[in-house]
């Protein structure tokens, strides 16, 4: 297990490598290098961009809020009045199946395919027909932020972020030269990082599935 992955750096330490770099000495500029630095982190574009979340949620005229920041839904249950899972769990089929599992297997344990029940509408689940439940309990895959709405960085980012600050500074400067050596840098760490994330994520895809459908089966009042 790479430390890195899972080891969470502030803004304010990706800023002081930046002006490290750049020997720049002032807060004069702190404000356009965060903003670069947010920047760098979305333009990342990776699996570790994004985490995964629960949360329950309203039903209101068929209709539910997705949370903001969702990037995938990935299951949903609903519940009565008393906070009790009904009706199984619905799931994205082809994301489970993604790892290997063999859904035929928890015929007992009532799992649907949710697309055939309900379909995102803009930023709000459709059910297909108005459900009997008054909520619903989901599993998304959501960006990666902060409470104030910005990017949590990971440690392992911060070479490619500096790099990526550092590029976009020299092409502002027009030295194009420096502007190009940090430029390969950022693509290659960038490549690097992405590459990573999808060897983690076939890791811990089948993990996170076990360890949802587990809590979401127990938590389920079984008919005897």
């Amino acid at each position: 297990m790479l430390e890195g992955n899972y080891v969470l750096i502030t803004q304010e330490q990706v800023l002081s490598s930046v002006k490290q770099q750049l020997r720049i000495e002032t807060t004069d500029h702190d404000i356009y290098l965060m903003k670069l630095i947010n920047e760098g982190v979305g333009r990342l574009d990776t699996l570790s961009n994004f985490i995964q979340q629960e949360g329950c949620f309203d039903v209101c005229d068929g209709k539910v809020k997705l949370p903001c920041g969702i990037h995938n839904l990935v299951a949903f249950r609903f519940m009565d009045a008393n906070n009790r899972c009904l009706q199984g769990v619905y799931a994205e089929l082809p994301y489970i199946k993604y790892c290997g599992c063999n859904v035929n297997d928890w015929a007992g344990y009532n799992v649907y395919n949710y697309k055939n029940s309900a379909v995102i509408v803009g930023d709000c689940l459709v059910f297909h027909r108005q459900p009997d439940f008054d909520k619903v309990y989901m599993a998304w895959e959501g960006l990666n932020l902060d409470q104030n709405g910005m990017w949590q960085i990971y440690a392992r980012y911060e070479t490619a972020i500096v790099n990526y600050v550092c590029w976009r500074w020299y092409l502002m400067h027009e030295n194009l030269g420096m502007a190009t050596m940090y430029q390969r840098d950022w693509i290659s760490q960038k490549n690097w990082i992405r590459s990573d994330d999808q060897v983690q994520q076939f890791r811990k895809t089948k993990r996170q599935i076990a360890e949802w459908m587990n809590a979401w089966v127990g938590q389920k009042q079984w008919p005897m």
